[in-house]
């Protein structure tokens, strides 16, 4: 049950990176809108390929994916407002 955790921690943290990377990006470029809701459909798709797609949009419709990258978005902003 606890086998490989400190892999799924360290994937945890670099797709934390990559989401980090990816708001800031669109935050500098003014797109944060339409690449929230990419980042929405991106993740349903990801996960449907290991899921039934159903049960992804199921799970997705209830807690979307892009409460992850508003999260993000939030924290940034945050972090800018202290600079």
């Amino acid at each position: 049950m606890h086998g490989g955790v400190a892999e799924r921690a360290a994937e945890l943290a670099e797709a934390l990176v990559r989401l980090r990377d990816r708001v800031a990006a669109a935050l500098a470029a003014g797109t944060v809108e339409r690449d929230r809701e990419a980042f929405e459909r991106e993740v349903r798709e990801r996960l449907a390929a290991y899921r039934d797609p159903a049960e992804v949009a199921r799970y997705f419709d209830t807690f979307g994916a892009a409460t992850d990258y508003d999260g993000m978005r939030l924290h940034l902003e945050r972090l800018a407002r202290r600079a």
